[in-house]
């Protein structure tokens, strides 16, 4: 049963992130770049969990991890568009964005060359690569998710905002947050953090598809 619906949900994944590749493509220059960026580089780690999962030999799976951990510069580049788009502030350049982005992008590239890890075999989903400092990874992950609910909940009553949009974003960051927390804890039967990563993949998908209505 969990191997169904571990395969499923990837599955859902990736066909909503061909759908938001798609919508990508029909945003402004400046917020289609940094889409298709995010989306295709969230692509690949999708691949390298189908690589895991069907690998019958262990030898250079490692070479894996710096494409694996992509989620961890995906995830908030999503939330920094989807909160863009959802505000609806001119005030706030996309520019900004941008460098907001780099730096992520810089820091995740020393984090993870620096990273040692270990590939583990799971019975339900293959091959697995955990990180020797994953709790810093997990604490750091639960500090920038409670950032993401702090500042859409002050945003969340203003006029003229997407409500439905930033209500989305709560609910990923929160349904992050306790999928990291039964991820440490060891509760549960499936890895909670592929469910998060549907709920930011549809998040995300959603705030495309504002920008094309607004477009229209």
């Amino acid at each position: 049963m969990n191997f169904y619906i571990y395969i499923c949900t990837i599955f859902f994944i990736i066909a909503i992130l061909f759908d938001s590749l798609y919508i990508s493509f029909y945003t402004p220059t400046k917020i289609k770049r940094l889409s298709l960026f995010s989306i295709i580089a969230f692509m690949f780690r999708y691949i390298c969990l189908f690589i895991l999962f069907f690998s019958e030999n262990i030898k250079n799976l490692y070479l894996l991890k710096p494409i694996l951990f992509l989620n961890l510069i995906c995830l908030p580049i999503f939330f920094l568009i989807s909160f863009y788009i959802f505000i609806r502030n001119n005030k706030i350049k996309f520019i900004n964005i941008l460098k907001v982005s780099f730096v992520i992008a810089v820091i995740y590239t020393i984090f993870i060359l620096k990273s040692n890890g270990t590939v583990n075999w799971n019975l339900h989903y293959g091959y697995t690569i955990n990180l020797l400092n994953q709790i810093y990874v997990d604490v750091t992950k639960i500090i920038i998710n409670l950032v993401f609910i702090i500042l859409s909940l002050n945003f969340i009553l203003k006029n003229g905002v997407n409500k439905k949009g930033l209500f989305l974003i709560l609910i990923s960051s929160a349904f992050t947050i306790i999928a990291i927390i039964l991820d440490i804890t060891a509760i549960g039967i499936l890895p909670h953090i592929i469910l998060s990563e549907l709920m930011w993949s549809i998040t995300f998908n959603y705030s495309l598809n504002q920008v094309i209505q607004k477009n229209k």
